[in-house]
């Protein structure tokens, strides 16, 4: 049996919810978004101690009021692959509308060779 875990990269909003402010009235800055980002480098780590498989983030573009705040996998995962050892890493998502097809294929098979062939 194989694990993995799945995370979307999302600002915490403690006054979300019915009684909260509408989503498109939400603004987020740099801090809110490294800590997210710093998140996902301790949740990496910790699923890569735990011994889990894999694990998994999605790109999302243009959420600047908050949610999903992850626009590069890519980039991303080779810095998780910076901070793990053996964990795999993959993509829930890649827009790929967003991307050249020249630039994505090289970036992917670049990050693949940094993170010793982790990438899924």
């Amino acid at each position: 049996m194989h694990l993995g875990a799945f995370f979307y990269g999302t600002v915490d909003m403690p006054d979300a919810g019915a009684d909260g402010p509408p989503a498109h009235t939400r603004s987020y800055g740099q801090e809110d978004y490294r800590r997210v980002y710093g998140d996902l480098i301790a949740y990496a780590k910790a699923c890569d101690a735990l011994g889990y498989d894999s694990f998994w983030t999605a790109e999302h573009h243009f959420h600047n009021h908050g949610f999903e705040v992850v626009p590069n996998v890519l980039l991303l995962n080779a810095v998780l692959a910076q901070h793990t050892r053996r964990i795999r890493l993959g993509a829930l998502i890649h827009v790929l509308t967003a991307w050249h097809p020249i630039h994505f294929a090289e970036d992917y098979a670049l990050a693949d060779v940094l993170s010793g062939g982790r990438l899924l």
